[in-house]
């Protein structure tokens, strides 16, 4: 039976708990209490809040207090904690800052059983901070009546600041000016619906233009909702949830008891699959006007049914977790057997998660605290019992929750009621001549070298999911409230580019804001984005060549004040410079660059690049003359390029021959490459980076070797229409990028015609007396006045 039970949780004498790691933990504020500070307003003010509007408790920090007017001479020798070992009555955990990339907690006034992550139109795969959450959870109440479906907001998710930063006195105002931006306390904002009788169970449908959400009831009822309406509410000021949106859209009733185990299907959006604690398992379809549950169950537990997970490719095909220590594979047309039965593990089976990247890969956690990895194409003899492709024995107590990550084929996370939330790579392979790395905890336990984190602090963990769009970020809720987190395990060795929080303007007009950018060893990335968006910009700075104060790292070294070797700048203005239109050969130009240092490279380049080295500069052509600085610019091997538009003049073949050049050097070299352009000719499977820059925002950054749904989506999309029209769509890359230029013209044509129409008012104030004309003097005065030195403060120019 499942062990997570209302009871369990000991909700009468639910507290606040204590900060985790014991540390002062970082609140997510609800707006209620921000506007109870009175430094922060409500954006969407009080009368469209319900009743129900979340307020995190402040803890009394008068120890803390007490403790900073004390004269501390001694400090204590932090030491590793392995899980197992037993604190002494004096040590208290201490969360590595630095381990994580992003650490935010959230108490709630109702511990929470379980939650799911929302779909929204933020953009997939965001690394860019502050981020921004959408999620709903169900509750256990003290009382059937007083329980809640939340739908909740969490806003400005800064990056965790590593305290080491705080122990350097000279770094302090470094800190203050770097680093304000992550001290911002994030914000939550919450609607709820009335739920009657305590939420065992909620899932919300993986279909992204789909926000339904089914909560299994410990009633013995499965209530469908549909949330858009909330989600709406949280996002548009003033919007008003109507009575008929406040209630389910659709109520199970097939079952006879209380349930936990549920999951919609990815293929066929709208199916549904519940099981509940009398062995029974049900399916529930939509149809056009409502849904439709099935009155005959799925029969053959012996138990009850404790996980459901439907194929991520089979539409008919779903598996099942049970306390008679079973999983069970099912065919959707044959209600009476199932199709295929393991013995999976010598205690209940609580949970299971299928591979969407690995089909026949299968995970399950049981009872007593043990992790199995399944290869389902070993499921074929029932008369032999397959062995899983990997046991981990890491945690001591029931696991609660396990899920694959959704873009890394290898990695799943785990929860257990040990209070661990457990990071797995199974990709790391066991090296047995390796025994002196091994890490052997105080209890004798073996730390495995696939196991990659291990996250504490909360109590009594119940769930924990990846958030499908912020990449790497975990959610987890317990008896103690809710983490949003995101580990840093980067390879920084091979981190070539590292951009925080970069802003940069001429004078008042912002031209890059809040940029983030992270790219490792043998990445190309495209830089795309309209005339004018800060892609020339960007580069310079990456380059060198500009001065800024926020952290813009090449190589691990400040891109301006170090001056890291290795790094190439090819731009547009080389080719107008006079110098380079006088009266000198090519070959001059070629020996002046240290040519004869490469001679293997300089003719693989003349040969590439199709150039004369007795050319007369003044005498050739502006392509010729392009194709001329790009020999001489690639000649020194390079760990770092960057290109802003340098291949604009090249012909189809030149261009081509390049980019396979390119591409080569990243490939054998390990180089690294930034290529700014809006030519895509050729550019179908070269770069594993595309950047998309929006008025000073990298808004879209996607990984090719990842998730890129939209370019996913194109494909299909052209490949259906050459079928239809039997003629060459395009290429896929070029519809993608128009289809975001075109939107970025769009937005950019209405802000101006909104400062036009600001522009007309004032205007019309001076006509009419209203206001009195200001000349140029008077705009500089006003500047000055309000920027200070910061207006010719050349930092920023």
């Amino acid at each position: 039976m499942s062990k997570r039970t209302t009871e369990d949780m000991d909700i009468s004498d639910f507290q606040v708990p204590k900060a985790p790691f014991g540390q002062t933990q970082e609140k997510i504020r609800s707006v209620k209490e921000l506007e109870g500070m009175g430094e922060f307003e409500d954006p969407w003010e009080d009368e469209y809040e319900t009743e129900s509007e979340e307020e995190v408790v402040e803890e009394d920090n008068d120890e803390d207090k007490e403790g900073d007017e004390m004269d501390i001479e001694e400090t204590e020798e932090l030491q590793v904690y392995l899980p197992g070992q037993e604190l002494q009555n004096d040590e208290v955990l201490e969360a590595d800052q630095s381990a994580y990339e992003m650490l935010h907690s959230m108490d709630v006034r109702w511990p929470c059983l379980s939650f799911d992550i929302l779909w929204d139109n933020l953009g997939e795969d965001r690394k860019m901070y502050p981020a921004t959450a959408y999620i709903v959870a169900g509750t256990q109440a003290d009382k059937p009546k007083n329980n809640e479906l939340m739908i909740m907001k969490m806003s400005q998710l800064h990056k965790t600041q590593n305290d080491d930063n705080f122990n350097d006195s000279d770094k302090e105002s470094d800190d203050e000016t770097n680093n304000g931006k992550l001290d911002e306390d994030p914000i939550l904002e919450e609607k709820s619906l009335k739920h009657y009788g305590g939420v065992n169970r909620v899932r919300v449908t993986p279909q992204k233009d789909l926000q339904i959400a089914a909560s299994w009831a410990d009633t013995g009822k499965v209530h469908i909702w549909d949330l858009s309406p909330i989600v709406k509410a949280l996002d548009t000021r003033g919007y008003q949830i109507s009575q008929k949106s406040s209630k389910p859209l659709y109520t199970i009733e097939s079952h006879s008891t209380e349930g936990f185990a549920m999951d919609w299907s990815g293929t066929v959006p709208g199916r549904l699959i519940t099981g509940d604690n009398h062995t029974y398992i049900y399916l529930t379809t939509k149809t056009q006007s409502n849904f439709t549950a099935d009155r005959i169950p799925f029969v053959g537990h012996s138990s009850s049914v404790e996980d459901l997970q439907w194929s991520p490719n089979e539409k008919n095909v779903f598996a099942s977790a049970s306390a008679d220590q079973t999983v069970r594979i099912w065919d959707t047309r044959n209600k009476k057997k199932d199709a295929l039965c393991v013995k999976a593990h010598d205690a209940d089976v609580n949970v299971i998660t299928w591979n969407r990247k690995v089909d026949y890969l299968l995970a399950s956690g049981s009872d007593d605290g043990v992790i199995s990895i399944w290869d389902l194409r070993t499921f074929t003899n029932k008369e032999t019992k397959p062995s899983p492709v990997a046991n981990f024995k890491w945690h001591s107590a029931p696991i609660t929750s396990i899920e694959w990550h959704p873009t890394e084929e290898s990695i799943f996370g785990a929860s257990g009621a040990d209070d661990q939330i457990s990071i797995w790579d199974l990709s790391v392979e066991y090296d047995p001549e390796e025994n002196s790395d091994k890490i052997i905890g105080k209890n004798g336990v073996e730390v495995p070298p696939q196991l990659l984190f291990v996250h504490q602090g909360q109590n009594d963990i119940k769930e924990v999911h990846w958030h499908p769009q912020i990449s790497g970020c975990m959610i987890s809720t317990a008896a103690s409230g809710f983490n949003i987190f995101k580990t840093d395990m980067s390879n920084n060795e091979d981190l070539v580019i590292d951009v925080e929080s970069l802003n940069f303007t001429f004078g008042e007009s912002p031209v890059l804001d809040n940029v983030n950018l992270k790219l490792q060893k043998g990445a190309r990335c495209l830089l795309v984005g309209a005339n004018g968006a800060g892609k020339s910009t960007l580069l310079t700075i990456l380059a060198g060549k500009r001065m800024v104060q926020d952290k813009v790292l090449v190589f691990g070294m400040d891109a301006f004040k170090d001056s890291p070797l290795g790094i190439t700048y090819l731009g547009t203005e080389w080719a107008n410079n006079p110098v380079v239109k006088g009266d000198v050969l090519v070959s001059t130009l070629i020996s002046n660059m240290k040519g004869d240092l490469y001679p293997e490279r300089v003719n693989e380049l003349i040969q590439i690049m199709d150039i004369n080295p007795k050319w007369r500069m003044h005498q050739i052509s502006d392509g010729e003359r392009r194709r001329v600085q790009l020999v001489l610019g690639l000649i020194k091997p390079w760990v770092l390029l960057l290109m802003d538009e340098v291949t604009v003049d090249l012909d189809v073949l030149v261009r081509s021959d390049l980019l396979q050049f390119l591409k080569n050097e990243t490939e054998k070299r390990n180089a690294t490459i930034v290529y700014a352009t809006h030519i895509f000719d050729g550019l179908g499977d070269w770069p594993t980076h595309i950047a998309h820059i929006k008025r000073g925002n990298i808004v879209a950054f996607h990984d090719f070797h990842k998730n890129f749904p939209e370019l996913e989506n194109m494909i299909s999309s052209i490949g259906k229409q050459q079928l239809t029209n039997n003629r060459n769509m395009g290429s896929p890359l070029l519809k993608v990028v128009e289809q975001w230029l075109r939107e970025d013209l769009r937005e950019l044509r209405l802000l101006q015609a909104e400062e036009r129409k600001k522009a007309e008012q004032e205007r019309d104030k001076v006509l009419l007396g209203e206001e009195k004309a200001k000349t140029k003097w008077d705009v500089l005065s006003d500047d000055v006045d309000k920027y200070g030195d910061k207006y010719y403060n050349y930092w920023n120019h």
